[in-house]
Formats: C-alpha cells, sequence, structure tokens
C-alpha cells in the first residue's frame, strides 16, 4: 500500500509515525498516524490552512505545524490536536508573508523551537533566514535572509541549531 506523507517524524514515546499527507491523497493536508505495531493508519484534521513542516516538542505533549498559507506555526496538543497556541513568521518588507520552510523543536525545552522561513512564491533562492522562538515569541536576533538554511535541527543537547541549505 502507497502513502503519500510529506514531513515525516517519529513519536518514540508512543511508538508511531506522524506525516502530512501530501496532494495525491484524497487526505491531502490531514495527519496520518502510522502505527507499525498495530499496522494501523489513521487520519486527522489539525484545522491548519495547507499543513507543511511538522516537529514534535521534547516532551511529547505538542505537536507544532507550520502552515504554508498563513505563515503561522500552530502548538497543537499531542495525540489531540487541539490549538494551544500560534505564533505568525514576519512579513517581509519585499516579499510579504513569510511562511515556514522547516522546523525542529528543542530536545531540551518543550517550549523552544527553530524555524527556518522561506519567501513564497517563485522568488530563488527561497531562504528567508531563521528565528528561534520561545513559548511562541519569536527572539529578535535572526538569521540572514538568503545566506541561510531551509533545513534546520538541533544537536543531541539543544544547545546549538545546525542548518543545512539544500538550495545551493
Amino acid at each position: 500500500k502507497y502513502l503519500d506523507l510529506v514531513n515525516i517524524i517519529h513519536d518514540p514515546t508512543r511508538g508511531v509515525y506522524v506525516g502530512v499527507v501530501g496532494t495525491s491523497s484524497s487526505q491531502s493536508g490531514q495527519l496520518a498516524t502510522v502505527d507499525p505495531s498495530a499496522g494501523s493508519i489513521t487520519y486527522q484534521d489539525p484545522h491548519v490552512q495547507w499543513p507543511g513542516p511538522i516537529a514534535l516538542a521534547a516532551d511529547g505533549s505538542s505537536l507544532l505545524v507550520g502552515s504554508q498559507a498563513t505563515g503561522d506555526v500552530v502548538r497543537l496538543s499531542w495525540p489531540g490536536l487541539e490549538e494551544t497556541g500560534r505564533v505568525r513568521l514576519p512579513l517581509h518588507p519585499e516579499y510579504g508573508q513569510l511562511l515556514p520552510s522547516s522546523i525542529s523543536a528543542s530536545p531540551r525545552n518543550a517550549g523552544v523551537f527553530a524555524v527556518s522561513m522561506e519567501r513564497g512564491g517563485y522568488f530563488l533562492p527561497r531562504n528567508a533566514g531563521v528565528a528561534l522562538v520561545r513559548d511562541l515569541v519569536i527572539q529578535p536576533r535572526q538569521t540572514a535572509p538568503l545566506v541561510s538554511s531551509n533545513v534546520v535541527a538541533f544537536d543531541a543537547v539543544g544547545e546549538s541549531v545546525i542548518g543545512f541549505d539544500s538550495e545551493l
């Protein structure tokens, strides 16, 4: 059986994988939870317009879902998917609303995540900087647009954010 999932993450506590269902499926835009031990797939609507990147908070209590339509990163309870907060990414003076490209949750602090931002539309490169978010507040210091990473991850102890620019 073929399952079109993008932005797949693993929940080690529950032993499941979660991904955004791709556009080739009738469940497009929903979250699919795959339980390999039970051999089951369940679908849930995250109530986020055009869900994109996702990440699981360090304590496993919330899921972060980026909206490719609004530029929001929405915090949802996990596994219930009730909205508990959101943060909107900045507006760029020339390119408009920035969108989440990649989200990485801190392994040390459930309220901290890094988000790489991209310009919508057909601009290349799409990179628009990386921001650190604490308790749904974007921190003032960000990386420079166009010379930053579109894929981000925290190191294993949560002290550094590592980036990769896959557009070069």
